[in-house]
């Protein structure tokens, strides 16, 4: 289910409402559940909320390096005071059930046209490399194999991460 919640710090009671309703109806259809977008939460926020409101979910995150949300780097906005706020990873990929994820980011190279040069947003995207398989929602599941599964999705995640970090470097040189 793809969300975009709320922003600001004003907006952080509306935000955990909202997503523990999605949750509810994603997990009325299937125990299976993938939650993505733009969730407007930051680290700490993120942190209290899968600790507290919604524990009982056994939600995980496929977390990432580096920021999605970096207004240094993507000045996509020219508001007063744009470039100098923190950057935040506001957009995420969340999961529970039979699921397990590895993220990382993507889109973080310009897009050139008519002699200008341009970010596609404000915010760089996040792909996700889930494997759904009843190792990572059992019980009494094989660590074993649940480990080589977790293993094997993360090298794939670590050479798209490659492919891609290479194709911005390539095109910086343009």
């Amino acid at each position: 289910m793809a969300l975009h919640l709320a922003n600001g710090s004003q907006a952080q009671v509306q935000r955990v409402k909202h997503l523990r309703r999605s949750l509810e109806v994603a997990i009325g259809k299937s125990r299976n559940v993938v939650l993505l977008g733009d969730m407007n939460i930051g680290d700490a926020e993120l942190a209290d909320v899968l600790r507290g409101p919604l524990s009982w979910y056994s939600l995980t995150e496929a977390a990432y390096s580096q920021f999605s949300w970096h207004p240094q780097v993507n000045r996509y906005s020219d508001e007063d005071g744009y470039a100098q706020r923190a950057p935040a990873r506001f957009d995420r990929v969340l999961f529970t059930g039979d699921v397990h994820g590895c993220a990382y980011l993507v889109g973080r190279r310009k897009q050139f046209h008519a002699g200008s040069s341009f970010y596609l947003s404000d915010h760089f995207a996040v792909m996700a490399l889930l494997d759904v398989h009843s190792e990572h929602g059992r019980g009494d599941r094989n660590l074993q194999l649940e480990k080589q599964r977790r293993a094997a999705l993360a090298r794939l995640r670590d050479q798209a991460a490659l492919v891609e970090h290479q194709g911005n470097t390539e095109a910086l040189r343009v």
